[in-house]
C-alpha cells in the first residue's frame, strides 16, 4: 500500500513536535493507542505551546475545538509491573481531568486495556510461590509508605488491590486465586488523525522518553528512538486495526485483511495449561523473514533486543546465499532492566542468554561482514553497572528498524524478540516505494555520524573501522556516538530456560 508523503522522525525531540502539530491540525477525531500516554508530558513545538504547557493542555483545547479522542493506554499485570500498572491508571486519571475542563468532555473515549490472554490455572498455581513473593514485596513496600500517599498509590492499581487484604494499615496477598498472569501485552504506538495521518513507530509518549541528537541526559533518560508520520491509504489501514485490535484479541472477531500496517496480534486461549497465547498473526516477522531472504547488499538494522531465532536463522542462510552480504545491528549496551534496575532474574538471564546465542552465531556466519554496535555519550562516566559502556553513558537504543539494500524498510513497535514478533500486539509500517528506504538508512546514520560518515556505511568494515577507532579516544574526544558491542557481559549473564519459550521474553 502506497504512501503519499513519510516524514522520519530521530529522537523524541522531531518526534514529539510533530506529532503535536498532526493532533493540532486534526478536524474530525484522533485515536491513539500506545503502551504509555502520559498527558503530563511537556509540549515542545512552537504552535502547541501557543495553546499550553502539557499535553492535558493540547487535549483540552482540541476538546475544545470538538475534535473526538479515542485513547487507548496499556494496562500491565500488577504483579509483574505494579509500577506501570498504577501509571497507566494515573495517566488516565490525568486525560479524564482534562476532559473535565473541557467544553466537550463526552468526546472523550479512554480506556485502560490490558491484553485478554492469560496464563492457565495450572501454570498460576505453579508459579504461586513467585507471584506470592512478589505481591509480598510491594505490600510490604506500601506498608512503610506514609499512609495518606499509600491510599493514593492503591487508588490507581485497580487490578493489584483485587489481589491483596488490608487491616490496620497493613498488607498482605490473598491466599487464593493465584494470581491471573498475562504473558502478552499491548506494546505498540501509534496514532491516526482525520484517517489520514498515521503516527507509527517505537516511542512512546512520556517525559522519561524525551531526549534530543546530543543525547546529553542521564543514562537512563538518554532514550534513541525512530518514528514516521505518513500519509495515504495506509492511515485508513491503521484506523481500521485501531477500531478492532480489542475485539480481535479478545477472540472475538477475526482480524480484517488489509495491507499497509504490519500486525502482530494474539488471542487467549482457553483451557487449564495454557502458557502461551494464541497466535493469530504474524505480519511482522513474516515481513522481516521476507526481506532478509531477499537481501543481496546489506541490512541495516536498530532494535532493543535481538533474541528471536528465526530471524537469527533467516540472517545465517542469508549469509551464507549471498557471499557479499552486509550486516550492521545496532543494539544497547545493555537491557532496560539490566542496565536500569541491575535486574538479575531469570527472565533477564534468559534475554541475556538468548541473545549472546544469536550475537555468536551471526558473527560466525558473517564474519567480516558483520558489526555489532553500542552507542554512547561523549562524555565520561564510570559506574560498576552496565549503564556505562568504554567509560561512558550508554545511548539506550529503543528503535524498530529495518533497512535492506535501499530498497525496503520496516518501522515499527516491534522488537526482534518473540515477545513482539509473536505474542504481543504490534504495529508498523514497510516503505518500499523508491527513495524511502534509503531516506531512513540516511537519517539513521547522519544521527549516528553527525560530522559526516566516515566511508561507504553499507559496509560493515566501515563501522568497525569507524567503532573501534572511537573506542581508542576518551569519552569527551570522540567524533561519534558509536561504539563495538561488547557481548562478553550478555554472556557471563546468560542462562537458559529449558522448556520455557523464547516468546516470554
Amino acid at each position: 500500500m502506497q504512501t503519499e508523503t513519510a516524514q522520519v522522525l530521530i529522537t523524541a525531540s522531531e518526534a514529539y513536535p510533530a506529532f503535536e502539530r498532526m493532533v493540532l491540525n486534526a478536524r474530525r477525531d484522533v485515536w491513539i493507542s500506545m503502551r504509555i500516554f502520559d498527558p503530563t508530558t511537556h509540549l515542545y513545538s512552537d504552535e502547541a505551546k501557543a495553546v499550553g504547557e502539557t499535553w492535558s493542555d493540547l487535549l483540552r483545547h482540541k476538546l475544545d475545538e470538538g475534535v473526538r479522542f479515542t485513547i487507548i493506554i496499556t494496562d500491565f499485570d500488577p504483579v509483574a509491573r505494579p509500577d506501570l500498572h498504577e501509571l497507566s491508571w494515573r495517566c488516565r486519571d490525568d486525560c479524564l481531568a482534562a476532559a473535565e475542563a473541557s467544553r466537550n468532555p463526552d468526546l472523550l473515549d479512554i480506556d485502560v486495556h490490558m491484553h485478554p490472554a492469560r496464563v492457565g490455572w495450572a501454570h498460576r498455581v505453579l508459579f504461586m510461590p513467585v507471584t506470592r513473593r512478589k505481591l509480598r514485596d510491594e505490600c510490604n513496600r506500601l506498608t512503610g509508605m506514609d499512609r495518606e500517599e499509600c491510599d493514593t498509590v492503591l487508588a490507581h492499581r485497580p487490578r493489584f488491590r483485587q489481589m491483596i487484604r488490608s487491616r490496620a494499615g497493613k498488607m498482605w496477598p490473598r491466599l487464593w486465586p493465584p494470581a491471573p498472569l498475562v504473558p502478552a501485552t499491548h506494546h505498540q504506538k501509534m496514532a491516526v488523525a482525520d484517517g489520514r495521518v498515521l503516527y507509527v513507530g517505537g516511542l512512546d509518549l512520556n517525559p522519561r522518553r524525551y531526549d534530543d541528537k546530543h543525547h546529553r541526559r542521564a543514562p537512563e533518560k538518554t532514550w534513541h528512538d525512530v518514528q514516521l508520520i505518513v500519509t495515504g491509504e495506509v492511515a485508513k489501514a491503521g484506523l481500521r486495526h485501531l477500531r478492532e485490535f480489542r475485539a480481535v484479541t479478545a477472540g472475538e472477531v477475526q482480524p480484517s485483511a488489509f495491507g499497509g500496517v504490519l500486525r502482530t496480534l494474539s488471542c487467549d486461549v482457553p483451557g487449564g495449561r495454557r502458557l502461551a497465547p494464541h497466535e493469530v498473526l504474524r505480519e511482522l516477522e513474516e515481513a522481516h523473514l521476507r526481506l532478509i531472504r531477499t537481501a543481496k547488499r546489506y541490512i541495516f538494522i536498530e532494535t532493543q533486543f535481538l533474541r528471536s531465532t528465526p530471524i537469527t536463522d533467516a540472517l545465517v542462510t542469508a549469509a551464507a546465499a549471498q557471499p557479499d552480504l552486509q550486516l550492521v545491528v545496532l543494539l544497547p549496551a545493555a537491557p532496560e532492566d539490566v542496565a536500569f534496575d541491575s535486574s538479575d532474574d531469570m527472565d533477564a538471564k534468559y534475554g541475556e542468554q538468548l541473545q549472546s546465542t544469536a550475537v555468536e552465531r551471526l558473527r560466525d556466519a558473517f564474519g567480516d561482514r558483520v558489526f555489532f554496535g553500542a552507542p554512547a555519550q561523549p562524555r565520561r562516566m564510570q559506574t560498576d553497572g552496565r549503564d556505562t559502556h568504554y567509560d561512558a553513558p550508554i545511548i539506550y537504543i529503543h528503535a524498530k528498524v529495518m533497512v535492506i539494500d535501499d530498497r525496503a524498510a520496516i518501522v515499527s513497535s516491534a522488537n526482534l524478540n518473540g515477545r513482539s514478533m509473536r505474542w504481543d500486539s504490534e504495529t508498523g509500517i514497510e516503505l518500499a516505494e523508491p527513495g524511502r528506504a534509503e531516506q531512513v538508512f540516511s537519517r539513521c546514520c547522519d544521527h549516528w555520524f553527525p560530522d559526516g560518515a566516515p566511508g561507504d556505511l553499507t559496509r560493515a568494515a566501515t563501522w568497525t573501522r569507524a567503532a573501534q577507532d572511537n573506542a581508542k579516544r576518551a569519552p569527551e574526544d570522540r567524533n561519534h556516538f558509536i561504539l563495538p558491542y561488547d557481548g562478553e557481559p550478555a554472556e557471563k549473564m546468560g542462562e537458559p530456560l529449558p522448556g520455557v519459550p523464547e516468546e516470554m521474553v
